[in-house]
């Protein structure tokens, strides 16, 4: 399980596709950030002003960064045939565990550089913002596996996650927006309605995210090879 989760690690670094995501996270943290120190905002809408461009990034685009970086993440396997050779040394449950985690430090990797560098700026590193980013790409990397679980040609898995990280922020934006019953219990499948609430709350999507995993478990190990 270790192993899977370093080499992904390892392979997401390596590509360039991620080294133009990182750069360009960091970028737009650091330019919002000096914006923010040069308003000169009050202590309570502070941590606000400075993080404001990577938590912007992070609700509107987290999801399709992490499916153009990791959309084939299983799929992949499949189509490379590799899988048979991985599943003589793991059980399948490891092999999602592995790929889930592996992803997942790549990403707090990215999120906590970009908070580094807001911190060089505002002095203040704004754990609130980090927390709540990271539950927010842990909800993106558990439905991009469970994706790429169901989809075994990498083509579509990309396809599909695009949309997916297209749409899913309107209809989570709308279901808070919207009075309308037919779309309001959508917010409770998205993590935007528990955001929006106090840290205890992302609780919610945490849950959310171990249910997206549980049936990428299950769902691998009945699938023929």
């Amino acid at each position: 399980m270790w192993a899977i989760c370093m080499q992904e690690f390892k392979g997401l670094f390596k590509s360039i596709k991620s080294i133009f995501i990182i750069s360009f996270l960091s970028g737009i943290s650091v330019l919002f950030a000096h914006f923010g120190n040069s308003l000169g905002i009050d202590d309570m809408s502070l941590e606000a002003s400075f993080t404001s461009g990577l938590s912007t990034l992070i609700v509107f685009l987290g999801m399709l960064f992490v499916f153009i970086l990791s959309h084939d993440v299983i799929s992949r396997e499949f189509q490379s045939r590799t899988l048979r050779f991985l599943i003589t040394k793991t059980s399948r449950k490891n092999i999602i565990i592995g790929k889930a985690l592996g992803v997942t430090v790549f990403w707090l990797c990215c999120l906590f550089l970009s908070m580094l560098l807001i911190a060089l700026v505002s002095k203040v590193f704004f754990f609130k913002t980090f927390i709540q980013c990271t539950v927010f790409m842990i909800y993106g990397i558990s439905l991009t596996i469970l994706t790429s679980t169901f989809v075994s040609k990498t083509s579509q898995s990309l396809i599909i996650g695009v949309i997916l990280s297209l749409t899913l922020p309107i209809l989570g934006l709308l279901s808070l927006l919207l009075e309308n019953k037919l779309i309001s219990w959508v917010k409770f499948l998205t993590p935007y309605h528990y955001m929006d609430l106090s840290l205890p709350y992302l609780i919610g999507v945490l849950i959310l995210s171990s249910i997206f995993l549980f049936i990428s478990i299950i769902h691998f190990e009945r699938k023929d090879l």
